[in-house]
């Protein structure tokens, strides 16, 4: 749900100021320049754009409200969230929505900013994002499943989700739960996505460096079986 990363903040940054290096640059030392923009690695950022779409949703501010409190980008995240749930609701039938993403050195980007410069803690930050955007709703349920494609950190993309899943207790499968596969197990098991990755000419499928078509892929194509599953 967001629209930069933590590293086009700082490029837009040092733009702005001209006079401010890589070396001086600090993620704690935020100011008035940052307003306009968007920063995944600010929680209370990213919990303003919920609270600001529930606000919306239930008719208590308007977007220039949001914008006047919190700048054009977190009102322009809201504003298109709350869009989102609002037509989620308006559905009839059960619904299942699966986020699929690949990783590949994400290691910094899932922790929190008190531990990387960089960090996002995007998982837990999309699993709120989504208990937010299906809250209330029993027909509408979702699940995460992550693809790494060989990530070299130690531990890896994958090992560290998996290890924030068990922490947080996440299930393993169902409404809620967040997945972890690993590219080289998901080709060595012979579960091919080639099917899906037919779409990707000139991506060989084996496992990483950095093959993220093919990962995605193999994390849609594990998602295909999934059924709508109930709320518990």
């Amino acid at each position: 749900m967001g629209i930069f990363s933590a590293e086009q903040i700082n490029t837009r940054r040092r733009a702005r100021s001209g006079a401010m290096s890589r070396a001086s640059w600090h993620p704690w030392a935020m100011d008035n320049t940052l307003a306009p923009v968007r920063d995944l690695t600010d929680s209370d950022q990213n919990q303003a754009v919920l609270d600001a779409a529930s606000a919306l949703i239930e008719g208590r501010t308007a977007a220039e409200g949001v914008a006047a409190s919190h700048g054009p980008a977190v009102a322009a995240e809201a504003i298109a969230a709350a869009r989102s749930r609002r037509r989620l609701g308006e559905l009839t039938g059960a619904v299942h929505l699966t986020v699929v993403w690949a990783m590949y050195g994400e290691t910094g980007r899932m922790v929190p900013r008190t531990a990387h410069p960089h960090g996002e803690d995007f998982v837990r930050a999309k699993v709120r994002q989504l208990d937010w955007l299906t809250g209330g709703l029993p027909g509408v349920t979702w699940s995460i499943i992550a693809c790494d494609d060989g990530c070299p950190d130690r531990p890896s993309s994958a090992d560290l989700m998996t290890d924030i899943a068990a922490a947080e207790g996440y299930p393993a499968g169902g409404h809620r739960s967040v997945t972890v596969l690993r590219l080289a197990e998901v080709i060595a098991d012979g579960i091919s996505p080639a099917r899906a990755v037919r779409y990707w000419p000139g991506w060989p499928l084996r496992s990483g460096p950095a093959r993220p078509g093919p990962a995605a892929a193999a994390g849609m194509w594990s998602a295909i079986p999934t059924r709508i599953c109930r709320r518990t």
